[in-house]
């Protein structure tokens, strides 16, 4: 899968805009009612996980303080398109919700697919307006143990997560920290992955 991540937009009167829209889902499927005739979600569609999806939200939440979201609106599926629940909501909070309670109501849902559904959840369009606040220090950065690159290297198949590359190919191979360091983002195995120099110096470090 590619690097997937939330945009922020500055708005107006101390608010920023959180988003994220797979296009190809609602041109591919939506927007011609494809899904109906699918069971499950196609295995070459690159989805943004509900999982991943989360700890970007989190890291961002740590970050800006859980800040009040005046509004939401969510579409969220589970890969298994059919016979499943699904969330379709949009939200006025008028300021009474907090991010990390929506990060807590997520959760629950991601394990609800993972536990009674054995897939996982997919995020096709979501969108959180939230209070904007100063973000807290940044955490400096620190090296991955060796141990823990060779296990990532080894569960990537040593092998770089964007393009394919490999030390055979002649590429030199870093591991790279999904959320980054400066977001949040720790050294637990789920946030780490392989990445060829190239695609590594290519990768923003910030949620954009």
């Amino acid at each position: 899968m590619s690097f997937k991540t939330l945009k922020s937009t500055s708005l107006k009167e101390g608010f920023v805009k959180l988003e994220y829209v797979d296009k190809v889902f609602y041109k591919k499927f939506v927007s011609t009612d494809e899904w109906w005739n699918l069971e499950y979600l196609p295995s070459d569609h690159d989805y943004f996980d509900l999982k991943t999806f989360l700890n970007h939200l989190s890291a961002y939440c740590e970050e800006h303080n859980n800040p009040p979201v005046v509004e939401f609106s969510m579409n969220i599926r589970p890969i298994k398109l059919q016979k499943t629940p699904f969330i379709q909501t949009h939200e006025d909070c008028r300021g009474l919700k907090h991010l990390e309670d929506i990060i807590e109501w997520l959760a629950r849902i991601n394990t609800m697919y993972t536990t009674n559904y054995k897939c996982p959840g997919f995020v096709y369009d979501v969108t959180f307006i939230c209070k904007s606040f100063k973000s807290k220090s940044k955490r400096k950065r620190t090296g991955v143990p060796r141990g823990l690159r060779k296990e990532v290297f080894k569960r990537d198949g040593y092998k770089c997560v964007q393009c394919g590359a490999s030390k055979e190919d002649g590429a030199t191979l870093h591991v790279d920290h999904i959320i980054p360091v400066a977001k949040g983002g720790t050294d637990e195995l789920d946030n780490l992955q392989t990445l060829c120099k190239d695609c590594n110096l290519n990768k923003s470090d910030v949620i954009q």
